[in-house]
């Protein structure tokens, strides 16, 4: 099964997508979101720019990678990843992450191949979600995993609602948040759409036309649900770490 090709992008000016950057004066920022995750989590990054545009105290730093889930980790390990990030000496607030399109493949096992949604694959798939899920607990930071929304494609769609349940279980089990971003992108009957109201209740479209990856609109939208607990995190907490989405 062949990954989800990556979307083109382009990052809003590097002074704002990298305010947390070494050598960049971090002038009053004293918070910094790290974005993780696929093409879909790099998107988000980019509507989480806008939708925190008006707080100059929060940074949001794009770590996301192409290509990559939580099956393929000899291609990119996001358990190892997210633990080495979190023994580093970054400081850390709140993790987010959003991942999924490219899990719809064969989880090797050793000698093993497991097809995807089998039993052992659903077993060992959770067991990945713990991993970053526990990594999280262990530090005592608190984690959002914001859930794909659907696609054009109806197979991948039902694959990635297992997916989602998945998050939402374990997450929610190792103390963590499940954003759930399902709805906001369906039409009245359920179904994918490519339009629907924005931010501010306008229709717009949402997705681009490859039917998986999300439009400017699309991807602020997607943001404002995860915008809305960074916000109340970040105003509990105190001004000393860094937000992580992946």
């Amino acid at each position: 099964r062949q990954r989800v090709a990556p979307v083109a992008q382009q990052r809003r000016a590097p002074a704002v997508v990298g305010r947390g950057d070494p050598g960049i004066p971090t002038g009053d920022v004293s918070h910094h979101v790290v974005v993780m995750g696929d093409s879909l989590g790099s998107l988000l990054a980019d509507g989480l720019e806008d939708a925190l545009n008006d707080r100059p105290d929060v940074a949001v730093i794009a770590k996301a990678k192409p290509d990559s889930g939580l099956v393929r980790s000899d291609f990119y390990d996001w358990p190892k990843v997210a633990a080495e990030l979190l023994a580093s000496d970054q400081k850390i607030t709140v993790g987010v992450i959003l991942l999924g399109l490219n899990d719809r493949q064969a989880l090797r096992e050793g000698e093993t191949v497991h097809e995807p949604a089998s039993s052992r694959w659903l077993e060992l798939y959770r067991d990945r979600i713990d991993a970053v899920a526990a990594a999280f607990a262990a530090k005592r930071i608190p984690l959002i995993w914001v859930g794909a929304p659907p696609v054009q494609n109806g197979r991948l769609s039902v694959d990635l609602a297992t997916f989602n349940d998945l998050y939402r279980q374990r997450v929610e089990r190792a103390g963590g948040q499940y954003v759930d971003l399902w709805n906001a992108f369906v039409d009245a009957e359920n179904r994918y759409t490519a339009m629907g109201p924005d931010v501010s209740g306008q229709t717009m479209r949402l997705r681009l036309g490859d039917g998986i990856h999300f439009t400017s609109a699309g991807a602020r939208k997607a943001a404002h649900f995860v915008d809305v607990l960074i916000r109340r995190l970040v105003e509990s907490q105190p001004a000393q770490g860094v937000i992580a989405l992946a």
